[in-house]
């Protein structure tokens, strides 16, 4: 259970991180549409969304570390 005063800001955040750590959503803007279906009032602002992104990117990377042979996320794209 994830909360912050308002519901819609932070807790999105740090949700939006684990949704793309445990490959719900591909993307933080794919989890945060994905949240926005359940919960319409959710919004990341800029700062939020750019803290969202470089944190879940740093968690997959070292995710990557850990499991040798498993292509880091910027190596699957294409």
């Amino acid at each position: 259970y994830i909360r912050c005063a308002a519901g819609h800001g932070r807790s999105s955040m740090v949700a939006a991180i684990v949704l793309v750590v445990r490959g719900d959503a591909d993307t933080v803007d794919a989890a945060e549409a994905q949240m926005k279906s359940a919960r319409p009032r959710v919004h990341l602002g800029r700062a939020q969304h750019r803290a969202a992104t470089t944190t879940a990117a740093a968690l997959l990377a070292l995710e990557a570390e850990k499991s040798p042979g498993v292509p880091a996320p910027d190596e699957t794209a294409s």
